[in-house]
């Protein structure tokens, strides 16, 4: 039941859907007032569908302001934290070159730690997240293997691999934080959306003030019917996106009360990288 409604939600939450529904609607709103029986027809007026729709303008600006107040603070949030992480990748990486300095350089596995250092320096931010941690690691990870030169210190590639990890701990959450602003595009759209909406609701506002003598009333029912519709819509797409957000950023909860089972000793370091 639950996918069967997550399902029907990213559903109603596409454009080309939003729009059918609102002409439905709108069509379904004309036809029943045009042909029914009833008074309702003549007590509508112009004032009325005016104060509706200035009403469904206001709900939505207020909506809009609020989720475009929220992507601003991800956005700049993400940023920031970005380029924090950035100079402390790149502090880390000299503090592992010192570190490496202090060794013997005819250690073949300390030379392949310092092709690797060397080359890191050089990523940029758009190369984030590194799609060839592996290969860069490979002949590294040979020489862990062989243990050649590790003769006055056995834990020696344990010590350098310890470096190397927090170096791929800080790439990995750059990474994270490129795929979220990645994400926030989405809300971007969203919000062009919102805005766009909001505009053509204020024309047809003028619109409907200017020729309002000339149309029929069960014609100026069609707007407020229409563009309530897709307001609905709207709120329930950006409630929807945000409520993912939420679940995002409280997946760490999620993880602390699951199984641990990583009490046990690593056998093999390769496995961690």
């Amino acid at each position: 039941m639950k996918n069967i409604l997550i399902k029907l939600i990213i559903t109603l939450t596409k454009t080309y859907i939003q729009i059918l529904l609102s002409v439905l609607f709108a069509c379904l709103a004309y036809m029943e007032i045009k042909y029914s029986s009833s008074s309702l027809t003549n007590k509508i007026e112009f004032r009325e569908i005016a104060m509706i729709l200035a009403s469904i303008a206001s709900i939505l600006a207020l909506i809009t302001s609020i989720t475009f107040a929220f992507v601003m603070s991800n956005m700049n949030s993400a940023n920031n934290r970005v380029e924090s992480l950035l100079i402390e990748y790149k502090n880390f990486l000299f503090k592992m070159d010192d570190y490496l300095e202090s060794l013997p350089s005819n250690i073949p596995i300390v030379e392949e730690a310092r092709i690797i250092s060397h080359n890191l320096k050089f990523v940029e931010n758009n190369d984030i997240p590194l799609n060839d941690w592996d290969e860069r690691l490979e002949d590294f990870l040979k020489e862990l293997d062989n243990k050649n030169g590790f003769d006055s210190d056995p834990n020696l590639g344990n010590k350098i691999l310890e470096y190397l990890g927090y170096v791929e701990y800080i790439l990995g959450e750059i990474g994270v934080l490129r795929i979220r602003q990645i994400v926030a595009g989405i809300f971007i759209k969203t919000l062009f959306k919102g805005f766009a909406l909001l505009s053509l609701m204020i024309a047809t506002i003028l619109i409907v003030l200017v020729f309002h003598q000339d149309m029929k009333s069960h014609m100026m029912v069609v707007f407020p019917v229409m563009f309530g519709t897709l307001t609905s819509l709207m709120i329930l797409e950006i409630g929807w996106w945000i409520k993912r957000e939420e679940n995002e950023m409280m997946s760490f909860i999620e993880d602390e009360k699951a199984p641990n089972n990583s009490e046990e000793p690593i056998k093999n370091p390769q496995a961690v990288f």
